[in-house]
């Protein structure tokens, strides 16, 4: 009996040694962090963008411009990761116009308005 008791023992031992090592191994492992998704916008029409939402499936904001961006000019959006590329873009512009148009922000990285 005593040479089970100390194998048993042994083992044992040796399991619970292990364990440690067997939670590391099974952690999940840690992801870098994806870069965050940048578009361009260029307004081509001849008046002001006074405002730009641009929103995920669900609608949740997840990127837009705070101030004008004259005819013309460019500016860079960062976007929220919501996991999704299709977003919706909604422009309003200085001569009441309005623009909505959906777009793969994964793929199109401009944003192009014009008339």
């Amino acid at each position: 009996m005593g040479k089970h008791r100390f194998r048993n023992t042994l083992v044992l031992g040796c399991c619970l040694a292990l364990l440690p090592a067997a939670a590391v191994l099974a952690a999940p492992k840690k992801h870098a962090p994806k870069a965050a998704l940048v578009l361009t916008v260029i307004n081509q029409r001849d008046v002001p963008l006074t405002e730009l939402v641009i929103s995920d499936g669900q609608g949740a904001q997840i990127g837009g411009l705070t101030a004008p961006l004259d005819p013309g000019k460019r500016a860079t959006v960062k976007l929220i990761r919501s996991g999704e590329c299709e977003v919706l873009v909604t422009a309003g512009f200085a001569d009441e116009g309005q623009s909505e148009n959906t777009t793969d922000a994964c793929k199109d990285k401009t944003i192009r308005l014009t008339d």
